[in-house]
């Protein structure tokens, strides 16, 4: 925004703005570092542009030169510009130095920087309509292969619960950018998602916040894939729902209760599998026969109507 740009200028001009991450300089670092284990210029330069916002959005800008996947016309714009090869590079080469302080600096840097964006849109009393730059972000940090390691999953938690909270209109422009994800990105994105989903059923036992914000996330990912069909509909069941343990019945009862209950399972019929889709159209086919059953019981009371099941 233009008040957003002037805030840049003067913080330029003040030589107080965040700097971008220097990509060659910093791999050269980390690369030094693994030589000689002092990792202090790397954990700084890691908690300096990983827990910006103004830092990470003005860092991997890829060049105007792009292509979907998908094929399907995404510009630039669409797909937020977002130099993934040069991410992934990063959390390679972060994974390999092989050092816990190093993860660890990592995840306090997002962990501050979801922190500092949730309380930015509580203090605005909402989200922006046109978030690229809070999108970019969020998608960098989707990227770390770091979230699919459980002890890791209170960090996710807070960054599925940001895209959860996104209006409609940022929530379309991530699914615009799935589009240009490669097979290997989506694949990946898919399995922390539906990891955290089976850790957090199996740890917790009910159905909560993280649940429903996971679930959403899938339910982009799922709405993208089914336009660019790159993964197979059974790599979207989830394997805690589908279990014999999870209560679909209680599921079932929430999805026909949307007054009282704003998630369900069923609402994202795409986690179930095969099986799991029959119990829950014998449990409508129960509940229909119910209903008939009452109102016949009524009619025959008040009306005087023969009962064809008395």
């Amino acid at each position: 925004s233009p008040n957003d740009a002037a805030a840049s200028a003067l913080k330029l001009a003040s030589g107080t703005a965040e700097k971008s991450l220097d990509l060659p300089a910093f791999l050269a670092s980390a690369e030094a570092a693994k030589g000689t284990g002092n990792y202090a210029s790397l954990l700084k330069t890691i908690g300096d542009v990983f827990s910006s916002s103004e830092a990470l959005d003005s860092s991997f800008i890829l060049s105007p030169a792009s292509v979907s996947v998908c094929d399907i016309s995404q510009k630039p714009k669409e797909t937020l510009s977002i130099d993934f090869t040069g991410v992934q590079r990063i959390y390679q080469v972060l994974t390999s130095v092989g050092s816990s302080d190093i993860d660890e600096a990592l995840m306090t840097a997002f962990d501050k920087l979801l922190d500092s964006l949730m309380q930015a849109a509580d203090e605005a009393e909402g989200w922006p309509e046109t978030g690229t730059g809070l999108l970019r972000q969020v998608l960098i940090l989707l990227e770390s292969p770091l979230l699919m390691e459980p002890h890791h999953h209170p960090v996710l938690c807070k960054l599925m619960r940001v895209v959860a909270s996104q209006p409609a209109s940022a929530q379309s422009a991530l699914v615009a950018a799935f589009l240009s994800y490669t097979r290997d990105q989506l694949v990946q994105l898919v399995s922390v998602v539906q990891h955290f989903i089976t850790i957090h059923l199996y740890e917790s036992q009910q159905i909560d916040e993280p649940i429903e914000s996971a679930t959403r996330l899938l339910g982009l990912l799922h709405e993208a894939n089914a336009k660019c069909k790159v993964l197979s509909y059974m790599d979207f069941y989830n394997d805690a729902v589908n279990n014999d343990e999870f209560n679909i019945k209680e599921d079932y009862r929430r999805w026909k209760q949307p007054d009282r209950y704003r998630f369900a399972f069923c609402q994202y019929p795409f986690v179930y599998d095969p099986s799991s889709k029959s119990r829950i159209l014998q449990l409508e086919s129960t509940m229909k026969m119910s209903h008939e059953f009452e109102d016949a019981v009524l009619r025959s009371i008040f009306i005087g109507a023969t009962c064809p099941y008395l």
